[in-house]
Protein backbone atom coordinates (compact mmCIF):
# COMPACT_ATOMS: atom_id res chain seq x y z
CA UNK A 1 0.00 0.00 0.00
CA UNK A 2 2.90 2.23 1.06
CA UNK A 3 4.63 1.79 -2.45
CA UNK A 4 1.54 2.03 -4.32
CA UNK A 5 0.77 5.63 -2.77
CA UNK A 6 4.44 6.47 -3.25
CA UNK A 7 4.33 6.00 -6.78
CA UNK A 8 1.16 7.77 -7.54
CA UNK A 9 3.05 10.68 -5.70
CA UNK A 10 5.82 10.40 -8.28
CA UNK A 11 3.29 10.17 -11.67
CA UNK A 12 1.24 12.91 -10.87
CA UNK A 13 4.53 15.07 -9.37
CA UNK A 14 5.86 14.38 -12.98
CA UNK A 15 2.31 15.22 -14.90
CA UNK A 16 2.39 18.44 -12.58
CA UNK A 17 5.60 19.62 -13.78
CA UNK A 18 5.39 23.26 -15.61
CA UNK A 19 4.34 23.00 -19.29
CA UNK A 20 7.63 25.24 -20.14
CA UNK A 21 9.74 22.41 -18.71
CA UNK A 22 7.83 19.81 -21.02
CA UNK A 23 7.83 21.96 -24.08
CA UNK A 24 11.06 23.30 -24.40
CA UNK A 25 12.31 23.70 -28.01
CA UNK A 26 16.17 22.72 -26.79
CA UNK A 27 15.81 18.68 -26.40
CA UNK A 28 18.80 18.86 -24.12
CA UNK A 29 17.63 22.17 -22.18
CA UNK A 30 14.45 19.58 -21.71
CA UNK A 31 16.38 16.30 -20.84
CA UNK A 32 19.04 18.56 -17.90
CA UNK A 33 15.60 19.93 -16.71
CA UNK A 34 13.59 16.48 -16.88
CA UNK A 35 17.07 14.99 -14.94
CA UNK A 36 16.72 17.42 -12.23
CA UNK A 37 13.04 17.66 -11.58
CA UNK A 38 13.76 13.72 -11.23
CA UNK A 39 16.13 14.00 -9.01
CA UNK A 40 13.92 16.49 -6.63
CA UNK A 41 11.55 14.35 -6.58
CA UNK A 42 13.58 11.83 -5.51
CA UNK A 43 14.81 13.08 -2.68
CA UNK A 44 11.44 14.37 -1.76
CA UNK A 45 10.57 10.30 -1.90
CA UNK A 46 13.39 9.84 0.71
CA UNK A 47 12.52 12.29 2.64
CA UNK A 48 8.41 11.62 3.17
CA UNK A 49 9.77 7.59 3.16
CA UNK A 50 12.25 8.29 6.43
CA UNK A 51 9.28 10.46 7.93
CA UNK A 52 6.42 7.47 7.86
CA UNK A 53 9.31 5.73 9.21
CA UNK A 54 9.67 7.97 12.11
CA UNK A 55 5.96 8.16 12.60
CA UNK A 56 5.53 4.33 12.19
CA UNK A 57 7.92 3.47 15.16
CA UNK A 58 6.39 6.17 17.12
CA UNK A 59 2.89 4.72 17.03
CA UNK A 60 4.46 1.38 17.54
CA UNK A 61 6.82 2.57 20.72
CA UNK A 62 3.36 4.47 22.63
CA UNK A 63 1.47 1.15 21.73
CA UNK A 64 4.20 -1.16 23.34
CA UNK A 65 4.24 1.19 26.39
CA UNK A 66 0.70 0.74 26.98
CA UNK A 67 1.07 -2.83 26.53
CA UNK A 68 4.08 -3.09 29.16
CA UNK A 69 2.10 -0.62 31.53
CA UNK A 70 -0.63 -3.58 31.33
CA UNK A 71 1.46 -6.17 31.55
CA UNK A 72 3.34 -4.74 34.81
CA UNK A 73 0.45 -3.57 36.97
CA UNK A 74 0.34 -4.47 40.11
CA UNK A 75 3.37 -7.08 39.14
CA UNK A 76 6.56 -6.30 41.55
CA UNK A 77 9.72 -6.88 41.63
CA UNK A 78 11.83 -7.08 38.19
CA UNK A 79 12.15 -11.33 38.57
CA UNK A 80 8.25 -10.99 38.30
CA UNK A 81 7.49 -8.42 35.63
CA UNK A 82 10.50 -10.46 33.28
CA UNK A 83 8.72 -13.16 33.88
CA UNK A 84 5.34 -11.54 32.99
CA UNK A 85 7.02 -9.84 29.54
CA UNK A 86 8.93 -13.10 28.48
CA UNK A 87 5.56 -15.41 29.10
CA UNK A 88 3.32 -12.86 27.00
CA UNK A 89 6.22 -12.21 24.25
CA UNK A 90 6.21 -16.64 24.04
CA UNK A 91 2.30 -16.91 23.82
CA UNK A 92 1.10 -13.35 21.58
CA UNK A 93 3.97 -14.52 19.03
CA UNK A 94 3.99 -17.07 15.91
CA UNK A 95 6.05 -18.40 13.48
CA UNK A 96 6.39 -17.84 10.21
CA UNK A 97 8.47 -19.23 6.85
CA UNK A 98 11.08 -16.78 6.38
CA UNK A 99 11.05 -17.99 2.76
CA UNK A 100 7.25 -16.94 2.52
CA UNK A 101 7.31 -13.57 4.87
CA UNK A 102 10.62 -11.48 5.58
CA UNK A 103 10.90 -10.45 9.26
CA UNK A 104 12.42 -7.55 9.90
CA UNK A 105 14.81 -7.38 13.40
CA UNK A 106 12.81 -4.66 15.03
CA UNK A 107 11.62 -5.28 17.60
CA UNK A 108 8.39 -2.38 16.55
CA UNK A 109 7.80 -4.63 13.46
CA UNK A 110 7.77 -7.47 15.85
CA UNK A 111 5.34 -6.41 18.39
CA UNK A 112 3.41 -4.82 14.84
CA UNK A 113 2.65 -8.13 13.34
CA UNK A 114 3.80 -10.35 16.26
CA UNK A 115 5.49 -12.93 13.39
CA UNK A 116 8.84 -13.90 15.35
CA UNK A 117 11.49 -16.32 15.29
CA UNK A 118 13.67 -17.11 18.17
CA UNK A 119 15.43 -13.67 17.21
CA UNK A 120 12.82 -11.57 17.07
CA UNK A 121 11.64 -12.72 19.85
CA UNK A 122 14.50 -11.84 21.60
CA UNK A 123 14.43 -8.76 20.23
CA UNK A 124 11.08 -7.60 21.53
CA UNK A 125 11.95 -9.12 25.01
CA UNK A 126 14.90 -6.85 25.32
CA UNK A 127 13.19 -3.86 24.20
CA UNK A 128 10.12 -4.18 26.43
CA UNK A 129 12.47 -5.29 29.48
CA UNK A 130 14.93 -2.12 28.56
CA UNK A 131 11.77 0.45 29.26
CA UNK A 132 11.50 -0.87 33.32
CA UNK A 133 15.44 -1.05 33.69
CA UNK A 134 16.18 -4.47 33.50
CA UNK A 135 19.62 -5.02 31.16
CA UNK A 136 19.63 -7.80 29.01
CA UNK A 137 22.79 -9.30 26.85
CA UNK A 138 22.60 -11.94 24.14
CA UNK A 139 24.36 -15.11 24.70
CA UNK A 140 27.24 -14.75 22.00
CA UNK A 141 26.01 -16.87 18.70
CA UNK A 142 22.67 -17.92 19.77
CA UNK A 143 20.16 -14.72 19.10
CA UNK A 144 17.56 -16.39 20.41
CA UNK A 145 19.07 -16.64 24.17
CA UNK A 146 19.12 -13.92 26.22
CA UNK A 147 20.65 -13.32 29.79
CA UNK A 148 18.92 -10.74 32.10
CA UNK A 149 20.03 -9.33 35.41
CA UNK A 150 17.72 -7.84 38.12
CA UNK A 151 18.27 -4.72 40.25
CA UNK A 152 17.48 -6.69 43.19
CA UNK A 153 20.94 -8.30 45.45
CA UNK A 154 22.33 -10.64 44.83
CA UNK A 155 22.82 -9.42 41.25
CA UNK A 156 23.17 -12.47 39.12
CA UNK A 157 22.42 -13.40 35.40
CA UNK A 158 18.68 -15.22 34.16
CA UNK A 159 18.22 -17.29 31.23
CA UNK A 160 15.42 -16.64 29.05
CA UNK A 161 15.40 -19.39 26.25
CA UNK A 162 13.43 -18.07 23.45
CA UNK A 163 14.51 -20.71 20.57
CA UNK A 164 12.60 -23.19 23.17
CA UNK A 165 10.27 -20.91 24.69
CA UNK A 166 10.79 -21.71 28.26
CA UNK A 167 13.23 -20.74 31.37
CA UNK A 168 15.10 -23.28 33.60
CA UNK A 169 14.34 -22.65 37.05
CA UNK A 170 15.38 -24.02 40.74
CA UNK A 171 14.25 -23.25 43.97
CA UNK A 172 11.31 -20.62 42.30
CA UNK A 173 14.46 -18.70 40.74
CA UNK A 174 15.57 -18.49 36.91
CA UNK A 175 18.81 -19.98 36.34
CA UNK A 176 21.81 -18.69 34.10
CA UNK A 177 23.35 -20.38 31.21
CA UNK A 178 26.74 -20.71 33.61
CA UNK A 179 24.90 -22.70 36.07
CA UNK A 180 23.31 -25.10 33.29
CA UNK A 181 26.78 -25.49 32.07
CA UNK A 182 27.95 -26.34 35.56
CA UNK A 183 25.35 -28.95 36.30
CA UNK A 184 24.04 -30.07 32.72
CA UNK A 185 21.60 -32.50 34.42
CA UNK A 186 19.42 -29.41 35.07
CA UNK A 187 18.62 -28.59 31.02
CA UNK A 188 16.39 -31.80 32.10
CA UNK A 189 14.86 -31.48 34.64
CA UNK A 190 14.99 -27.59 35.58
CA UNK A 191 13.28 -26.92 32.04
CA UNK A 192 9.94 -24.96 32.38
CA UNK A 193 8.11 -24.22 29.01
CA UNK A 194 6.26 -21.38 28.51
CA UNK A 195 2.46 -21.03 27.14
CA UNK A 196 2.60 -20.74 23.20
CA UNK A 197 -0.24 -21.76 21.17
CA UNK A 198 0.74 -20.20 18.23
CA UNK A 199 4.78 -21.87 18.40
CA UNK A 200 4.95 -25.47 18.02
CA UNK A 201 7.08 -26.30 21.19
CA UNK A 202 10.47 -28.20 21.29
CA UNK A 203 10.55 -31.39 22.87
CA UNK A 204 12.01 -32.54 26.09
CA UNK A 205 14.75 -34.64 23.49
CA UNK A 206 15.03 -31.40 21.29
CA UNK A 207 16.07 -28.83 23.86
CA UNK A 208 18.44 -31.66 25.33
CA UNK A 209 20.63 -31.81 22.27
CA UNK A 210 20.16 -28.24 21.71
CA UNK A 211 22.09 -27.09 25.15
CA UNK A 212 24.70 -30.68 24.72
CA UNK A 213 25.32 -29.01 21.11
CA UNK A 214 25.98 -25.56 22.85
CA UNK A 215 28.31 -26.78 25.75
CA UNK A 216 30.01 -28.79 22.96
CA UNK A 217 30.91 -25.95 20.87
CA UNK A 218 31.55 -23.54 23.87
CA UNK A 219 34.37 -26.51 24.97
CA UNK A 220 36.09 -26.80 21.61
CA UNK A 221 35.96 -22.35 21.77
CA UNK A 222 37.75 -22.97 24.74
CA UNK A 223 40.38 -25.36 23.60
Amino acid sequence: MKKSFLSRFVCLALLAMPFALRGAENPEETEAALHAEITRLEQQLDRLQQNLELYRRDILSSLLSDKLEELTDGVEGDAARTMAVARWVCAHTRNLSRFFAPVRDDAFSNFATRVCGGAERANLFIEMCDRFGVFCRRVEGYPGLVEAVYAEKPKSWHLFDFENNGVFVRDSRVLSLDELRAEPELVDSAFVAFPAPFIKNRSREHVSEFYRNLFAENTKKGE
